[in-house]
Parts: structure tokens; sequence; C-alpha cells
């Protein structure tokens, strides 16, 4: 990320403020509560809409993970419009007492899998082009099995560019245990047949 560094003047951003852990868990703890309750309800959406009917083959590689963003986007919609806002023309994020949320999936490393950009760049870093918005951007994220089978873990997560400066384990918010989620493998998908259309007959020599 730090490539970056040459290609804009660093000078006109401001760096955000530190966000302590405890005090982000206590302030945002339904929050916190009801995001670990969407990520096992929105994977097994995952599954039902995208696994068991569009064919391995054809799936993008980002397929999986642009469903379960758009899933869990739409359950805060649901339960906090008032906190959802667009970070820019096609980022969604989160604010919530001054700080920027944004949801993500992670990698065991705890790091947000994202795709390089300017933008990405001084959310990720921790700078704002904005003097009044110097609120911390924090990750509400989760890790999955590479096949998408199962929930590793629920975190929060304050990075600054490469740096993890804490995560919280969100296993221990509400309910104790994850439950499961198991593999559906996609059924083959039949071909239409229009309305009225007959079926040829095999010919016979």
């Amino acid at each position: 990320m730090t490539n970056l560094n040459t290609l804009f003047d660093l000078s006109k951003y401001e760096k955000r403020k530190s966000s302590e852990q405890q005090e982000f868990e206590s302030k945002n703890r339904d929050l916190l509560i009801f995001f670990k309750s969407c990520v096992p309800l929105c994977l097994k959406m995952v599954h039902k809409k995208v696994l068991s009917v569009i064919e391995p083959i054809d799936q993008d590689k980002n397929l999986r993970a642009v469903v379960m963003s758009g899933l869990l986007k739409g359950q805060f919609l649901r339960k906090y419009p008032h906190y959802c806002h667009k970070a820019t023309k096609q980022r969604f994020k989160l604010f919530v007492n001054g700080e920027s949320i944004y949801l993500k999936k992670l990698d065991n490393n705890f790091m947000p899998s994202n795709i390089l950009t300017k933008e990405s760049f001084l959310i990720f870093n921790q700078l704002s082009s904005s003097n009044t918005d110097l609120g911390t951007n924090i990750f509400l994220g989760y890790v999955v099995e590479d096949d998408w089978s199962k929930i590793i873990g629920i975190y929060a997560v304050c990075i600054d560019g490469d740096k993890l400066l804490w995560y919280s384990d969100l296993k221990n918010f509400g309910e104790a245990e994850l439950p499961p989620v198991v593999t559906i493998k996609p059924k083959p998908i039949a071909p239409r047949v229009k309305q009225g259309a007959k079926k040829r007959k095999p010919q016979t020599e």
C-alpha cells in the first residue's frame, strides 16, 4: 500500500484519531452482536442463492464475497438505516459515534481484502481529506474456509496501513457459539423449455 505514497501529496490529508478497543466494544456492543448474528445468516443465503444454483465453473472468484457484502449491507439497511452511508460512489459504510465502519471479508491475518485504489489507501492508512471527519476507520469482518463451507471467525478490526492495531473476537458477544454452515453442492441446472414447445422424438434408423 505504501507504494501510493508517491502518487499524491500526503500533506493534504489529516491523520485520523486512534480508537481504543475497549471503548469501541462498549459503545457498539449491540451493533457487534447484530453483525455477529448476520454473518451466518448471510452465508447460508450465499449457499442457497449462489453455491447451490450457479455451477462452480461459472462463478467469478469474487462472486461469493460480493454477494455476501450485499447481503450484509441489506441487513444493516433494514436494522440501522440511520447509520448507513456512502463512503464513495461504490463503497458502503456505517457511520457510528463519529467513526466509519466498513464490512469486509478478512484474511487469516485479520486484514481486509481489497483492491488497491486511492480511496482504499486513505481508508486503510487512516487518512482523511476533511479536518471535520477524523474518526477512526474500523472494519467489521469475517473469516471463512477457502471453500466457504464454514465460518472461522467474526471480528472487529482496526488497522493502519499494513499494521494491525487491534482486533476484537466477537465469539464472546451474544451467544458464544457460531452455527456451522455445511457446504451445499451445486445442483445441475436443467435447460429451460419454452411453454408449448414439443419435445422432438429421437429418430430411428
